[in-house]
């Protein structure tokens, strides 16, 4: 009777004991797969903002430089919108900077395609806001060429990190 008794006991307490152990491991679980989750989440979005930002400084400059060139080829008397020229850069040069801290905090495994990324850009936008002083024609396709390049090796880095996440 005794040895029925603890046996009972036992056999009690070993079922609470891993009834207790098992809802530790299982809610251990269950939150470690719902933050690996969260975090391959929250990479692919700021990815999208990565590329999104790209594009737009890409695409406004695109189409500023082909802008400045209608209007070159179309006049004789160049007249710049020279505040136009000056908001389009700083609006651009904020892009740039954004994008920048996107990468910096979330993938800085690619900075060094970023770096080279912001430099043509810097570039480009430098020579953009010479444009209307200069009305080089060749100019105009060395910029457009470098936009199309530094915009090329970002979405290569970009979609880098996709096969990653």
């Amino acid at each position: 009777m005794l040895d029925q008794t603890i046996a009972s006991l036992l056999s009690t307490v070993l079922g609470g004991f891993l009834t207790i152990v098992g809802g530790f491991i299982a809610i251990y679980f269950t939150q470690h797969m719902t933050n690996k989750a969260e975090k391959k989440r929250l990479a692919l979005v700021k990815i999208e903002e990565a590329y999104i930002l790209t594009y737009e400084v890409t695409a406004g400059l695109r189409s500023y430089v082909a802008r400045i060139g209608r209007e070159i080829i179309s006049s004789e008397n160049l007249q710049v919108d020279w505040q136009f020229n000056e908001d389009f850069l700083n609006t651009n040069y904020l892009i740039v900077q954004k994008l920048g801290m996107v990468i910096q905090l979330y993938f800085p495994e690619i900075q060094g395609d970023f770096k080279e990324f912001s430099i043509s850009m810097r570039e480009c936008l430098n020579s953009s806001s010479q444009i209307g002083v200069t009305r080089d024609r060749d100019e105009f396709k060395n910029i457009i060429a470098k936009v199309e390049e530094a915009h090329s090796n970002m979405n290569l880095a970009i979609a880098k990190l996709i096969e990653k996440v």
